[in-house]
């Protein structure tokens, strides 16, 4: 058993805790939260782990902390608030430091990689908007969900290539940041739009792939892909093609966190690593800036 504390008590922090007591090898010896003042400092010398799930303005400073422990590290997305932080850490050869990018253990995520034809596709549409806390700090829509999106990208093209973007940002009621931001940009023959938003009445989270031959929807809120394939025949459009739904019942962040406690025990390969999360920080800069 992996002696395991947990760094956040916030949205998070709690459901970590909860997934946590369902992973075999793992103990859950702290829980320290660190709005009523309590620290990286007063874990037990005896833990092997840290799970940090706390503002990315904190990160740096706690990862930095949990390596000079000699600790295994997962730190919730994003790694960093950019690249210049990411290039300050120095991981340990024999640590895992994961970062977590959770739509890369999302069995809809896997669907579409097998079954979507991105070769052919002409266009990517993301939205994630959701109603979300006021933010009075430096993390704008684009730092809290891009690197869910850069990462899935990266992972269904085989390698994303941000070519140059524009971008829209619109402050509502923040001083510091925007509350919405619209991004365009070209992958190969790819064009992605992306909307992100925190004043949004209904939670969405929509990816919708066009292609010639098929036109792809994923809702990541009732977790369901549906398909309509070639629905152009003979330069007539079909308004009833052949359509594929399907439904997936799975729990992403157990097997998120099953793989970081299989890393430690097995020295499994990481899937999103430190050298994955620094690749990812790096584009979304791009997008950020």
């Amino acid at each position: 058993m992996i002696k395991t504390a947990i760094l956040g008590q916030g949205y998070w922090g709690t459901k970590l805790s909860h997934t946590l007591q369902n992973i075999p090898n793992c103990s859950v010896t702290q829980s320290i939260d660190v709005k009523l003042g309590n620290n990286i400092d007063e874990i037990a010398t005896d833990t092997e782990a840290v799970i940090i799930a706390t503002p990315p303005q904190t990160h740096l400073e706690l990862i930095q902390k949990a390596l000079d422990k000699n600790l295994h590290v997962f730190v919730e997305k994003p790694i960093c608030q950019n690249s210049a932080e990411v290039e300050q850490l120095q991981p340990l050869a024999d640590k895992v430091l994961m970062t977590g990018h959770i739509l890369l253990y999302n069995k809809c995520t896997e669907h579409i990689k097998d079954t979507v034809d991105f070769t052919k596709v002409k266009r990517i549409n993301i939205v994630r908007n959701n109603w979300g806390r006021y933010q009075k700090h430096t993390v704008t829509p684009t730092l809290s969900f891009a690197p869910h999106d850069v990462a899935l990208l990266d992972y269904w093209l085989d390698g994303l290539n941000i070519n140059p973007t524009t971008k829209h940002r619109q402050q509502i009621v923040n001083q510091n940041v925007p509350d919405i931001t619209d991004i365009l940009f070209q992958h190969e023959q790819i064009s992605i739009s992306i909307r992100y938003t925190w004043l949004s009445i209904p939670k969405i989270r929509t990816v919708d792939i066009f292609s010639p031959t098929q036109i792809c929807h994923w809702d990541d809120v009732t977790h369901t892909v549906s398909t309509n394939e070639n629905y152009i025949n003979d330069n007539i459009f079909d308004y009833n093609p052949k359509q594929t739904v399907k439904t997936f019942k799975h729990d992403p962040l157990h097997d998120e966190m099953t793989h970081f406690f299989d890393c430690i025990i097995n020295g499994t390969s990481c899937k999103t690593g430190f050298d994955h999360a620094k690749k990812i920080t790096q584009m979304v800069d791009i997008l950020n800036d």
